[in-house]
């Protein structure tokens, strides 16, 4: 028995060496792809990115889940994903925020480059706002639950009737809870330099409410994201900078509405991006 009982125990010291063994070969490898390949180094980056962001949303549901769905919620989740990304290296530049601050309804826009906006949002989120969501997040796991807590509204893109009653959702947070409402008005990821045109929604919203459209320009990520060339640098920075208000009532057409705001934004993403082109050219040298 004594000869079996030592038997077992040299053959789980075995299996658990190779485990160790077999683990630490693994981490070494991924270590020094990462090092010498970029792509990898990217994708490892990335779904390090995607990870935190779930966790955060879980963390964030299971603290907050007594507190039911109210747009505060937003705090901690990005209070704790931001803290997660601290291996990035990334951070924000605030401009002309106060307008944000103001305890006032406002229809926010913003341009929308890649999945690096949920950290640019996370630094800039106002108080008292809710946001506009593709509904295909309800299928990211830990994000889905917190976003519903944080009384996001989801809006089906492919169901004109269902996206009619999400903007009815939208305007009754602004009529009746006098509530900011978040919205990229391009409807979709955008990393080149050009905006695409923008949707109607956020300004029939603005004109509907009678409140200004609020435009918040995320200076463009290329100097240190870049997904087509798997590009994911460490301490990028992000300038989120507020714009004047813009009034519906000074515009006969919604469309003059919708494009005075784009030119504005237009004008602010380019002269961002010559201040963050000098800046890593003088890194460079």
């Amino acid at each position: 028995m004594a000869v079996n009982h030592v038997h077992k125990i040299r053959i789980l010291s075995f299996f658990q060496d190779m485990f160790t063994l077999i683990f630490a070969g693994l981490i070494i490898a991924i270590s020094i792809a990462t090092a010498l390949f970029q792509s990898v180094r990217y994708t490892v980056k990335f779904l390090a990115f995607a990870i935190c962001l779930m966790v955060s949303g879980t963390i964030t549901s299971l603290i907050q889940i007594r507190n039911g769905r109210t747009p505060t919620n937003h705090f901690l989740m990005f209070k704790i994903f931001i803290a997660s990304l601290w291996w990035s290296g990334l951070h924000a530049d605030l401009r002309n925020h106060g307008p944000l601050e103001e305890d006032k309804p406002y229809v926010v826009i913003a341009n929308h480059q890649s999945a690096i906006d949920v950290f640019t949002l996370a630094a800039m989120w106002p108080w008292n706002c809710v946001v506009v969501l593709k509904k295909s997040l309800l299928f990211l796991p830990g994000f889905n639950l917190c976003a519903w807590l944080c009384n996001s509204i989801f809006i089906d893109r492919f169901s004109r009737e269902k996206a009619h009653k999400s903007l009815d959702d939208a305007l009754d947070q602004i009529k009746n809870h006098k509530r900011k409402v978040f919205l990229f008005p391009e409807g979709t990821r955008n990393s080149k330099d050009e905006l695409l045109p923008f949707k109607k929604g956020a300004f029939l919203l603005a004109k509907e409410a009678n409140v200004p459209v609020l435009p918040v320009v995320f200076s463009r990520y290329k100097h240190f994201y870049n997904h087509d060339e798997r590009r994911f640098d460490y301490g990028g920075k992000v300038v989120v900078e507020t714009l004047e208000p813009v009034h519906p009532a000074d515009f006969e057409t919604i469309e003059a509405l919708s494009d005075e705001c784009r030119r504005r934004m237009t004008a602010a993403l380019d002269r961002l991006d010559i201040e963050l082109g000098a800046d890593a050219d003088k890194k460079a040298n």
